[in-house]
């Protein structure tokens, strides 16, 4: 390299040797200087060291270590430096993109090193020139080069082609300026003659030519730089035919700006274009050449997957890609923008098909035939798979893995005469377990070439015709029944199930030594699962105390494969004191191999055996049965001295119910043998066909023999009627992953979707745009209860304020290079959660929503630094310091709170007044008694709040209840507080107050209410139903006992409660006040609530001063309902998290 490259003049910012020593210095050896230019060349583009001789004598010359940050390595060279009067880079570009090091400058990142940019502004002379050598780095729109400018304060020139050697398409001239150039060319054109390579990041698609138009007959393969084809009447090469051929390009394409992009398809005959795994354009038929275009969004920066499949049938071929985005015009693809990453030859499985079980029931019991299938691929007509099994009344499960042969996303489809349910990788894909006439369903999942993925299909019928089909396609799979080569039946984890608890009330007799809690895996027991327990005291006069009644009990359970129950044995203790029936309570935490189910809390119950007489009391004070249940059973407890034999008169009264009309009188007496502690006796319950409000009607006991009557002498039943009137309930977008919230534009017309995993779908008068408006998953933290639980859209969206807002549990940037489980994307860690305002735009009526437009208005400060462990879930670990706090003990500023997997923030909702409404849970432990969640009580914390803020701004309105004159503080956003898990609340239009269902912890599910300022009371409260109880277990921290004795400002009880009952778990969503005009009067301004465990739907009665006087259950057997609101025609809109579908109910009849 001549004498250059032994001069002084040349810095090697390399760390590896050439020769016997460092090939040039290090920039620490730098000293100041006055050099007037300066060379900058990336060392990883082809031939830097030929492009270093070129460089012209007198200037210096620096290569960038490409390992390390080229824009780091730039910045500590120029602080050596003053008064330089050019800087030269020369690097890989693409548009509005430079390569530099392990970096990339875009307009993505110039934010990000604005402040180390802003440093090179003190080196450089004035008027001085920044040139930038690389590819297309300007092309379109010089948005990067002028912000470049505005940062360094210097002229900045790019070129808008292809930079590098003439004789490979490139030039060395930089067309695109910021201001007047004086800098001349840095290269001695004689010595620049040896560089023959082009500085671009690109190299163009990976093309596959066929001989048929079916994508068969393989006969070239090659790198296309563009595709921007004209065949004419011939072919693309001699070994193929003209007329009758197909080619697929594939590889990845790379983002130079956010926005909505548009591509063009032109060609003759069809085509199909996958982006990301979405089909954009879909034109696959025989025509002249004709343009195409479709619309997706992408982010600067992000390379995403792209293939297009192209056929010819006869006459001209040709084929060209184009596109458009903001600040890009329409124009061809361009090579910089387009990566082959050419496919590694396809080596087709081994596989032998899949396993299959052959049930002659349709509820997969009854096992007959086990076979393995090549492929599901039948049609069995009006019979059956084998003669063993009936016709019309069979099912079949298949399992094993599948091995797909592309990194694609898949489409899997099915068709199947009647039901049909596809897991892969133990994902629901496809969900239409109904009756049907043979018909095709889809789903989608990303899949990765090569790796095996467990697959499950379960198919039954039922009458009529039966038939199976399991096939799939992707952008680069031809739509096919899956071959037998990728099928592999070998036994694998296809279900690891569900844990849950298997008994929500235990009753144990104060002598019996234990008590025995079940805990049960459902739905699955494939692999090894283990789930966290603890136990908790009760609450009230009648709690039981650990260490005094019982001993603390936790642990971690583990499941073996195939192990489907565990009994968890809590210590009951003895003592000689005469008391009443006490309790305390049980609950799951953390789980690994298996998921965690919503009945995760259990009461336990001690009866006494110290009295000197027996005592007789009804296990609850209310008991609940559905009208068409036919009978309540109803539990009497014997406690104190059972060592006799008793008995006690038991009878019914009227309450709203009437006997005879609502259920039948019953009296009579429970005789109770020596040592005996339960006793029940039933109601018989009357249907009728009456729509009307749940009714009660009252149980009592008298004439106790062998001992007195307990506290508990009389209950209430409550009937809930079955006879809501005639409504259909139907389906109105179906094909979505876990819809968690919903709401309209004004008018109705575009209906905007929030799943759980981070993206929004939009749906336009009831149809379902293909591609989503915004996916926002990097940024969404998504396991176990977090993810995009709440979106809102502005009232005045067509007015000038075109916002969505979503609120979301939040993983930083850092999560990215994390490799802790817990610590990377989607990890269980701690967390903290957002609100974003983001901006849509509506081009041909198809919504889109720039991620970049996200203006964060509530959790600014919800940063990695402020959480305490992000690689530690601290759901039952308290020995974890508390996130949010700053090293005095204060609260952070705009901060939400998520030190647990569950409680994170709720709904989103613009009330009356023009103000946003969030809700915030405590972010703390869902089982156990947390120190931490005591943050409730204090209004300088977010947690466990109603938050009121400017939908602007974010900043609180000074009419806010604790305003302190800061806009900005903890204190001036708290509307109401005091709650536990606040995850769905309405606004009642009639009196703007939010009306909140509190996800409760042992005992109780509540309904709130209140002005401003109002205090719900959690962690010192939880129920009753119009009371404030103490909380069994929080009651004894000295934290809770010093609220006790405080003024205790604004305690506000519920306005409705209830307590557990059952299996299976409780949880509350309050979902909206009916306010359309197509369901009977009766339902005029009736609040509906829903239990997402119980699978209930009950609307609640207010009188005239807002009390809630009635209640009647509206639907039942619809669980995981995640918002219930009312549309603009009148009907009632649900989003249901399980079946992924917006649905409806309205009026028939």
């Amino acid at each position: 390299m001549q004498n250059l490259l032994n001069s002084s003049s040349v810095f090697d910012l390399n760390s590896s040797p050439v020769g016997s020593r460092p090939w040039f210095d290090s920039a620490s050896s730098l000293s100041q200087s006055n050099a007037s230019r300066i060379v900058f060349i990336d060392s990883a583009i082809a031939q830097a060291h030929t492009l270093a001789s070129s460089v012209i004598d007198g200037t210096k010359i620096v290569l960038l270590d490409s390992h390390k940050d080229g824009i780091d390595q730039i910045s500590q060279v120029l602080a050596s430096y003053q008064n330089v009067e050019s800087v030269y880079i020369a690097s890989h570009g693409s548009i509005n993109s430079l390569s530099l090091g392990n970096a990339t400058l875009d307009l993505a990142t110039i934010t990000t090193y604005q402040d180390r940019l802003s440093t090179w502004a003190t080196s450089l002379a004035p008027n001085a020139d920044i040139l930038l050598y690389g590819c297309n780095v300007a092309l379109g729109d010089p948005a990067l080069i002028q912000q470049l400018s505005q940062i360094t304060g210097a002229d900045v020139a790019a070129s808008t082609d292809a930079t590098g050697n003439l004789a490979s398409g490139g030039n060395w001239i930089l067309e695109a300026q910021t201001g007047a150039i004086e800098s001349p060319l840095p290269f001695d054109l004689d010595r620049l003659a040896g560089y023959t390579s082009l500085l671009e990041t690109g190299n163009g698609l990976f093309g596959q030519y066929f001989d048929n138009i079916d994508f068969t007959n393989l006969r070239l393969t090659r790198t296309d730089a563009t595709v921007n084809f004209n065949w004419g009447s011939g072919s693309p090469d001699p070994l193929i035919g003209a007329d009758t051929f197909s080619i697929r390009w594939t590889g990845q394409i790379l983002a130079p700006v956010t926005g909505t992009y548009t591509f063009f398809t032109t060609t003759d005959d069809g085509n199909r274009l996958f982006i990301n795994g979405q089909q954009v354009i879909n034109n696959y038929r025989d025509q002249a050449a004709t343009e195409r275009s479709g619309t997706i969004n992408l982010v600067a920066g992000q390379r995403y997957n792209i293939a297009m499949d192209y056929y010819e049938n006869g006459g001209l071929a040709s084929a060209r890609l184009q596109w458009s985005a903001p600040g890009i015009t329409k124009q061809v693809v361009p090579q910089s923008q387009l990566f082959s990453t050419a496919l590694p030859p396809v080596q087709p499985g081994t596989g032998n098909g899949l396993q299959g079980e052959y049930f002659d029931n349709i509820d997969f019991t009854n096992l007959r035939v086990t076979r393995t299938d090549a492929t599901v691929n039948f049609n069995w007509g009006t019979g059956s798979p084998a003669p063993s099994i009936a016709a019309d009344t069979f099912s079949v499960r298949w399992t094993g893995q599948v091995q797909p042969l592309y990194s694609d996303t898949y489409t899997f489809f099915t068709t199947t005469d009647d039901g049909v349910r596809l897991f892969v990788n133990n994902q629901l894909v496809i969900d239409s377990f109904i009756d049907q006439a043979a018909i095709e369903r889809t789903g989608t999942i990303a899949l990765q070439a090569g790796l095996r993925y467990d697959i499950r299909m379960e198919y039954y019928e039922r009458g009529g015709r039966a038939s199976a089909l399991l096939g799939w396609l992707s952008p680069n799979q031809v739509r096919q029944i899956i071959p037998q080569a990728q099928l592999y039946s070998g036994r694998v984890t296809v279900n690891p199930g569900t844990i849950v608890i298997g008994t929500n009330a235990v009753t144990v007799d104060e002598s019996a030594g234990t008590a025995a809690i079940r805990v049960d895996r459902i739905n699955g027991s494939d692999g090894v699962a283990t789930v966290r327990y603890t136990t908790a005291n009760g609450s009230g006069a009648n709690a039981a105390i650990a260490g005094q009644d019982y001993t603390l009990t936790e642990g971690i359970l583990t499941f073996a494969a195939g192990e489907t129950s565990k009994i968890v044995t809590i210590p009951i203790l003895n003592d000689a004191t005469t008391e009443a029936t006490e309790e305390f309570g049980f609950g799951l935490g953390e789980t690994t191999g298996a998921a965690l189910g919503t009945n995760r809390t259990a009461l336990i119950q001690i009866i006494d055996d110290d009295a000197v007489d027996s005592s007789y009391a009804f296990s609850s004070e209310n008991f609940n049965v559905n009208e068409n249940a036919g009978a309540v059973t109803i539990t009497v407890q014997r406690s104190g001295n059972t060592t006799v034999a008793g008995s006690v008169n038991y009878a019914t009264s009227n309450g709203t119910a009437t006997a005879g009309a609502d259920y039948t009188t019953s009296i009579g007496t429970l005789n109770f043998a020596a040592g005996q502690t339960n006793q029940t006796f039933t109601v018989p319950i009357t249907e009728d066909t009456e729509g009307e409000r749940n009714e009660t009607f009252n149980i009592i006991l008298s004439n106790p023999s062998a001992g007195i009557l307990g506290t508990q002498q009389t209950a209430t039943v409550t009937i809930a009627d079955n006879d809501p009137g005639s409504f259909a309930r139907e389906a109105v977008i179906t094909g979505l992953s876990q819809p968690t919230a919903f709401d309209w534009t004004p008018g109705g017309e575009y209906l905007f979707i929030a799943q759980k995993n981070g993206v929004v779908r939009v749906a336009r008068n009831g149809v379902l745009q293909q591609t989503p408006a915004v996916d926002i998953s990097a940024i969404v933290n998504s396991p176990r209860d977090r993810g995009l639980l709440g979106l809102a859209v502005h009232p005045q969206f067509f007015s000038g304020s075109p916002y969505v807002y979503l609120l979301y549990s939040y993983d930083p940037p850092e999560t990215a290079s994390q490799t802790d489980p817990e610590a990377v994307r989607d990890g269980v860690g701690n967390r903290a959660s957002r609100l974003g305002r983001f901006t849509a735009t509506i081009t041909n009526g198809i919504v889109s929503i720039n991620p970049a437009s996200e203006v964060v208005i509530l959790g600014k400060n919800s940063t990695w630094q402020n959480i305490s462990r992000p690689d530690e879930n601290s759901t039952n670990n308290f020995n974890i310091p508390e996130s949010g706090r700053n090293s005095d003990g204060t609260f952070v500023q705009d901060f939400l709170n998520l030190d647990s997997e569950s409680h994170a923030i709720g709904t989103v909702k613009f009330g009356t007044d023009g103000f946003l409404y969030v809700s915030n849970g405590d972010g703390a432990s869902y089982n156990a008694v947390d120190p931490r969640a005591v943050r409730t009580l204090n209004i300088d914390s977010l947690s466990g709040k109603i938050l009121r803020i400017d939908p602007i701004t974010g900043n609180a309105p000074a009419s806010n209840p604790f305003y302190d004159g800061n806009p900005q503080s903890n204190r001036s956003k708290v509307w109401q507080l005091g709650l536990r898990n606040p995850f769905r609340f309405t606004i009642n239009r009639q009196n703007g107050q939010p009306y909140i269902g509190d996800v409760g912890w042992t005992k109780w599910e509540e309904v709130n209410t209140g002005g401003p300022g109002a205090n719900f009371g959690w962690v010192a409260y939880e129920g009753g139903n119009g009371t404030s109880n103490r909380t069994g277990g929080y009651q004894d921290l000295p934290s809770v006992q010093a609220f006790y004795a405080g003024p205790q400002t604004g305690l506000t009880a519920p306005i409705y409660a209830y307590q557990h009952f059952g299996s299976g778990g409780n949880a509350i969503a309050v979902g909206d006040f009916y306010t359309g005009n197509t369901f009977p009067s009766i339902y005029d301004n009736n609040l509906f609530i829903t239990d997402l465990s119980k699978g209930t739907v009950d609307a609640l009665v207010f009188d005239a001063n807002g009390v809630v006087v009635g209640q009647r259950r509206f639907a039942s057997g619809v669980f995981g309902l995640a918002q219930i609101t009312t549309g603009s025609d009148g009907n009632l809109y649900y989003a249901s998290l399980g079946s992924g579908e917006i649905g409806r109910w309205r009026p028939i009849g």
